[in-house]
């Protein structure tokens, strides 16, 4: 840890990704969320549009197929109900290294097509992934977005600057796993991503109505829905009808108390 890395006019010392993140392990009244810290830091060092990150589930390493995946959007300063945490079940195979590339190339998919629809304008993107084969298995891609014919290209030493610090980000984003994995609001969350899935999977839900099956339950309107997902208010209420009548339930409150509310009615 007491290596410095540096680059050309400045001085980049690994040392501040601890002294700046570790410490919301123990006190963060303003609920300020590890990635938005981890994405603070990383601009300090070199310039980035987004980055994400994936660690395989630390606790449970028999099932290798679950993965927590991490997605850091610019300016989310504060959780919100695990905005930018997903756990998914990824059934591409028993071998653990396929389930969890096959979760990585989905993740990568879906920030790019989050980004091409909050981004009309952008012509293309440079992508740059660190990967480590320790377990848990993790991961961490960094992007830079471009809507005109600069060279947004990563350059040699900031590759060197990556490579210097990526066991340092590593460790830390397996931490904040780790962290996470143990906590309440985390066991709430999945338990309600396993419902969704198999929501998902009984009623033929398109991937999109998967996603805000899960938006429903945290209690967002369509407006807060439309936010996050990019697309229009029209469009939530459109999917969210689909979401009424595949499951055969009248509003809101009838398809909560349908699957999550109602022990005489429940059916999952």
């Amino acid at each position: 840890m007491s290596d410095t890395v540096r680059l050309p006019g400045s001085d980049a010392d690994p040392i501040r990704l601890y002294q700046h993140i570790l410490p919301l392990f123990y006190h963060n009244p303003q609920g300020i969320s590890f990635e938005y810290q981890i994405y603070h830091e990383l601009i300090t060092y070199l310039p980035l549009d987004s980055y994400h990150s994936f660690v395989q589930h630390p606790i449970d390493l028999s099932g290798p197929a679950r993965i927590i995946q991490y997605q850091k959007w610019p300016g989310r300063m504060h959780n919100d109900a695990f905005s930018d945490i997903v756990s998914e079940s990824i059934d591409a195979s028993d071998d653990p290294i396929i389930a969890f590339n096959t979760g990585m190339k989905m993740a990568y998919e879906d920030l790019i097509r989050r980004q091409q629809t909050k981004r009309p304008d952008m012509k293309g993107f440079h992508y740059h992934k660190l990967v480590s084969m320790d377990e848990p298995l993790a991961a961490i891609g960094f992007f830079r977005f471009t809507s005109d014919d600069r060279d947004t290209s990563f350059t040699s030493s900031e590759f060197e600057l990556l490579d210097a610090l990526s066991p340092h980000l590593f460790l830390i984003i397996r931490l904040i796993a780790y962290h996470i994995n143990k906590s309440q609001e985390y066991h709430h969350f999945t338990s309600y991503m396993q419902i969704a899935a198999k929501l998902s999977s009984k009623y033929n839900l398109s991937s999109t109505e998967y996603n805000i099956v899960s938006e429903i339950l945290f209690g967002r309107t369509n407006e807060e829905i439309a936010e996050r997902n990019f697309i229009s208010v029209s469009t939530v209420k459109s999917h969210v009808q689909h979401i009424f009548k595949k499951t055969e339930t009248k509003n809101r409150v009838d398809f909560i108390s349908k699957f999550f509310t109602s022990p005489e009615r429940v059916e999952l």
